[in-house]
């Protein structure tokens, strides 16, 4: 419980930092920002914190009550991030293996779903802890590095999970975090491109705009997978052809944003710079936040781009969000040296 009081103490201190103001929202509309600001860190502390509360209080009514509302809202933040991925980052974070691999607050879980059997967030949550729990065990390392034991228990934890998600599909699978956590499932069993296709599409087909799925799916095509570099780059454009109509390019931005969080960089380095660049663009003004302005400065430095940067970098001000500050500030620093 250690871990959700911290998570409560961080987000009240946003609270104190942050001063929202009131903005009119459409209720129902899918993709609408339904926020009380333009302050992404705010609002991600606000759903944290909430998240944190209830699980200290056993509130499993107020954690079913967010997930259905966020679900059937498909409410975004102002940077135009599902709160519903927010919603189950939060409890990953509560239910993070320790060093020794023991996933903590499980027993939560089951005691959650044992009061709501047909709420999908105690199945979800608890799929997901068991498959960090797997890969805890497993490590990074490549297969044939990896102890017996450990592969036998990576193995055996994943189809626990597995079987929870199958038993419960009928009832929880509205929620479109059901297909991003089963991905990474299927990937730890070394599931065919049959399977593991059909379940991409069954999930896109129900909610393309889920962006979760494709960060989920993404690793299945990295060569030490079962792809390779130019599938890597052919499943961002069939994101965008899913998503085109309504998004515009936001789909290709997205995705190689992620692979810059989990230091994927000769992933990242497939993708198109003007492509991106054009992506960005239509983003910000989709969701002129500083959360996006301080992301796309970051992203254009890494190009070298410098006077997409300084268009950005202006837009960030004196507050960055998002991104760690001092390589920021470096950014900043190339900037005004180079552009």
């Amino acid at each position: 419980m250690l871990r959700i009081l911290a998570v409560i103490g961080a987000a009240a201190l946003g609270w104190m930092a942050a001063t929202p103001s009131e903005t009119s929202v459409t209720p129902g509309t899918i993709g609408t920002i339904e926020s009380e600001g333009q302050n992404e860190s705010f609002e991600r502390d606000q759903i944290q914190a909430k998240v944190a509360k209830a699980m200290m209080e056993n509130d499993f009514k107020t954690l079913n009550a967010m997930e259905a509302e966020f679900q059937t809202r498909r409410s975004l933040t102002p940077s135009g991030v599902w709160k519903l991925g927010v919603y189950y980052d939060s409890m990953q974070f509560a239910f993070e293996p320790d060093p020794d691999c023991i996933s903590q607050n499980e027993e939560f879980l089951d005691h959650w779903r044992a009061a709501y059997p047909t709420s999908p967030g105690p199945v979800i949550a608890k799929a997901a802890a068991l498959a960090d729990k797997a890969w805890c065990i497993r490590g990074g390392s490549f297969a044939y590095k990896v102890s017996r034991s450990a592969m036998d228990s990576f193995g055996n934890i994943l189809s626990e999970a597995n079987d929870l998600l199958d038993d419960a599909k009928d009832t929880v699978s509205h929620d479109p975090e059901f297909y991003a956590v089963k991905a990474r499932v299927l990937l730890g069993l070394n599931t065919d491109r049959d399977e593991y296709m059909a379940l991409l599409n069954e999930g896109l087909d129900r909610e393309p705009y889920y962006f979760p799925i494709y960060y989920e799916g993404y690793s299945y095509f990295m060569p030490q997978w079962h792809g390779s570099w130019n599938e890597l780059s052919a499943f961002a454009h069939s994101a965008v052809s899913r998503t085109s109509k309504r998004l515009g390019s936001e789909a290709y931005v997205r995705f190689y944003w992620h692979l810059t969080k989990c230091n994927c960089q000769t992933a990242y380095d497939t993708k198109n710079w003007p492509k991106m660049k054009d992506g960005m663009a239509e983003m910000y003004a989709r969701y002129p936040t500083n959360w996006n302005a301080s992301a796309f400065t970051m992203l254009s430095c890494k190009e070298q781009d410098w006077a997409t940067a300084k268009l950005y970098a202006e837009k960030v001000g004196d507050a960055p969000s998002g991104v760690d500050l001092s390589e920021f500030e470096s950014c900043r620093a190339s900037i005004a040296q180079m552009g």
